[in-house]
């Protein structure tokens, strides 16, 4: 019968070391992978609208209690998804002359065509902002009575990823253990 030798303690103070090397550098990967993905981006559309070419008129009441027909074209993109979280900002030059009330309207898409939103409501008149709760599709449409009006329109996207916490957490993990297994082999 043969009685096993236990290892020497300098071959298992290596092993710890090497397995605890290697986890920390499979942790940073981790950690890198989580921290690679885009947090936010931002992305605008610029579009002139000729108002002389309307899509249809559509009989707006914008808080003033007169319900007016106005003429509405949208503004290129015609159709946006936005996810949870996102924020749409539409808005022209103020300094534009519009020969008359012009409005920026936010039209849920799709199912459900609803106003959303419109500019002067809550911010300044040539201003839209929209943030968006649930993923949601959008247009934008430039409205007003006067069908001569020319506006330059810029519709501005930011766009929020969630974190990656999955990655995040494989990071923690395997860089604890490999901190676990350094201090073992330092014993």
């Amino acid at each position: 019968m043969t009685q096993q030798v236990p290892p020497q303690p300098s071959k298992l103070r290596k092993g710890f070391l090497i397995v605890g090397v290697v986890l920390l550098i499979m942790g940073f990967f981790f950690f890198y992978g989580a921290s690679k993905i885009n947090f936010e981006y931002t992305t605008s559309y610029q579009d002139t609208v000729n108002l002389s070419h309307s899509v249809a008129m559509y009989n707006y009441d914008f808080g003033n209690g007169n319900q007016t027909y106005y003429e509405e074209y949208p503004a290129k993109p015609y159709n946006l998804h936005l996810q949870r979280g996102d924020h749409l900002s539409a808005s022209y030059d103020e300094l534009i002359e519009t020969n008359g009330t012009v409005y920026l309207v936010l039209w849920q898409s799709v199912y459900n065509q609803k106003v959303l939103t419109y500019s002067g409501y809550p911010y300044s008149i040539n201003e839209l902002n929209f943030w968006a709760g649930t993923d949601i599709w959008v247009e934008v449409y430039v409205v007003s009575v006067n069908r001569t009006n020319i506006v330059p329109v810029t519709i501005t996207v930011h766009h929020y990823e969630p974190p990656q916490w999955v990655l995040f957490g494989g990071g923690v993990v395997l860089s604890s253990l490999a901190l676990v297994s350094i201090f073992k082999s330092k014993k």
